[in-house]
């Protein structure tokens, strides 16, 4: 299938090159950060990086480590390294995780397979297969 440019409408053969091409207006559209050379296209990209990037703003303390967040969902996630909580299980091999993409990746490194890309479907290396519950 054609992959088309959003920015000015040329007709690429493949995902890669219309990646490649998209960078060419990188300069041409893009919002610049104020402090870095960071780029992008839309405003809550922007503020999604000055505020992980550089603002001075983490109120979220570890009370184990003092490691201060900008974000509740970071700190959340992070009070599991102290409290050795594993909630994600492998459902293959029974081994238990802190965080769900290192579940994903022990799946695929050590299973092959079950990368989830919409409901009922996997992605196993290149194929396409339905997954039906039994």
């Amino acid at each position: 299938p054609p992959y088309v440019c959003s920015t000015c409408g040329e007709i690429l053969t493949s995902g890669e090159e219309l990646y490649e091409h998209h960078t060419s207006h990188v300069d041409a559209s893009a919002t610049t950060c104020f402090f870095c050379d960071f780029k992008c296209f839309d405003g809550s990209t922007m503020n999604h990086h000055l505020g992980t990037a550089h603002g001075p703003e983490k109120p979220f303390e570890c009370d184990t480590c003092n490691y201060r967040f900008s974000s509740k969902v970071h700190w959340t996630r992070h009070q599991l390294v102290h409290t050795g909580l594993k909630p994600y299980q492998c459902e293959l091999c029974l081994a238990r995780f802190s965080q769900a993409g290192n579940r994903k990746a022990h799946m695929l490194k050590i299973h092959k397979l079950f990368i989830p890309l919409a409901r009922g479907r996997h992605r196993i290396k290149d194929e396409m297969i339905v997954v039906r519950k039994q």
